[in-house]
């Protein structure tokens, strides 16, 4: 359940809540683990990692980073994402 009370800045420490609060990585996890149409489950770990045969996904609330970079890379240039 998400909380959108809970100031995540307050378990940050006065850092970054994006790299510092396990509340909102949890808040993340809850929203973003879930069945792809597929079928096949898109489970996310406690650093919000997702690996599968699909590939290696890190997930954040201000981006993402997939081992399949050389593809992403391909398609920005043919302007095909």
């Amino acid at each position: 359940m998400v909380d959108i009370s809970f100031d995540v800045r307050t378990d940050a420490g006065g850092r970054d809540p994006d790299s510092h609060s396990a509340s909102l990585r949890g808040f993340h996890r809850a929203l973003w683990s879930k069945p792809l149409p597929s079928g096949a489950m898109f489970d996310l770990d406690e650093q919000l990692r997702h690996v599968s045969a699909l590939g290696e996904f890190h997930l954040a609330s201000d981006g993402y980073r997939s081992t399949r970079r050389a593809e992403c890379t391909r398609a920005s240039e043919t302007g095909s994402i």
